[in-house]
């Protein structure tokens, strides 16, 4: 799918920017997009540029956060090696499906965004630290997080908790707030729920049947 639309693209069929926002299901699938075209255009649909993309990503959110906990309690004694649980989990078996399968790279990228933006922000108190561009460059890591999922949407609402938490003056809520709204409205339009296209067409009823419920249960 994919590669139709990039194919539609490179016809002349629809412009750049309908390519890179055109909505696939719940989701805006930037990264996606500009992956397929090097994929397609230097490496023949070999999947090269989502394997090392993908990668890239998980592993560098994998040091992000090593490194946030590494600095988070110095006075610990262990806390060098209890950062490394951090790589631990986030670099497990799993991640090798992440990283190989196009259709899956989109998660690690909605990741790296999402605690890039939070290390960013949460960054920004520290002294020297170049608060507000450690913030704008937060502010377009959550836009990076929605481009690769629709999940990364929660980016926002979690940098303006934070940014509440720390006690920021208005115009950095007022900044957040406004942005956030702004943008899931143009992110939802014209998006369609893919993922739910199967459950829409059945009775309400079938979701509460008893063969449904036990289906549900001993697939917990």
């Amino acid at each position: 799918a994919y590669i139709d639309v990039y194919l539609h693209f490179r016809a002349g069929e629809i412009s750049l920017l309908d390519y890179l926002w055109r909505a696939h299901g719940e989701h805006h699938l930037v990264w996606i997009r500009l992956l397929t075209w090097a994929d397609v255009e230097l490496f023949h649909t070999r999947s090269v540029p989502f394997v090392i993309a993908a990668t890239a990503a998980i592993v560098t959110s994998a040091v992000l956060v090593w490194r946030q906990l590494r600095h988070a309690e110095p006075k610990l004694g262990a806390a060098t090696s209890m950062g490394l649980l951090a790589p631990m989990l986030m670099l497990s078996t799993a991640n090798v499906t992440d990283c190989s399968v196009p259709i899956n790279t989109t998660y690690t990228f909605t990741v790296f965004f999402a605690v890039l933006a939070l290390v960013l922000f949460a960054g920004a108190k520290a002294p020297g630290s170049g608060a507000d561009l450690r913030r704008l460059g937060a502010v377009l890591a959550a836009f990076g997080a929605s481009m690769g999922t629709a999940v990364g949407l929660l980016t926002w609402p979690v940098l303006l908790w934070v940014a509440w938490r720390e006690r920021l003056n208005r115009g950095w809520l007022a900044t957040i707030a406004g942005l956030s709204m702004i943008y899931s409205l143009l992110y939802a339009r014209d998006l369609f729920l893919l993922g739910l296209q199967p459950a829409l067409h059945k009775d309400p009823a079938s979701f509460v049947d008893a063969a449904h419920l036990y289906l549900s249960l001993i697939h917990i």
